[in-house]
């Protein structure tokens, strides 16, 4: 999982912070926020402090100023878990999420003026991972 989020990286010549938005696989609560320390979107450790920061929270829905040193809603639509998890359909659902926000389509959950969105899809037992960068100019 590590390998394809890093591989994204560097292919897109970005880094994590460069994200303006993303959907990541959370079949379960704990595996988003391990994805968020697989992702490099926080430290080994810190995936739920970077929740509690609110920093993965779309802006329009926080209720306090973000305490984090950067921030990306994560799974703005709901993610898999609000989606039912539809098994095997997940990554199409993911990179739907990814096109809604980057025409500026996703109504409520729009994330303002996003340019660059991840996606990050697992199956198996972690052994099959797919990260993409999307983007818009």
């Amino acid at each position: 999982a590590r390998k394809a989020g890093e591989k994204a990286f560097r292919m897109a010549n970005l880094t994590p912070r460069d994200m303006q938005g993303a959907e990541v696989h959370d079949c379960f609560s704990i595996t988003e926020i391990v994805a968020y320390e697989i992702l490099g979107f926080a430290e080994p450790g810190k995936g739920v402090e970077l929740v509690k920061s609110g920093a993965t929270t779309l802006p329009q829905v926080r209720s306090e100023k973000v305490k984090a040193p950067f921030e990306i809603p994560v799974n703005s639509g709901g993610g898999l878990i609000a989606d039912g998890h539809p098994v095997g359909a997940t990554g199409v659902r993911q990179v739907f999420e990814a096109y809604q926000q980057l025409s500026q389509r996703a109504a409520a959950h729009q994330i303002e003026n996003v340019k660059k969105f991840l996606t990050f899809n697992m199956g198996g037992s972690l052994t099959t991972s797919v990260a993409m960068i999307w983007g818009r100019e």
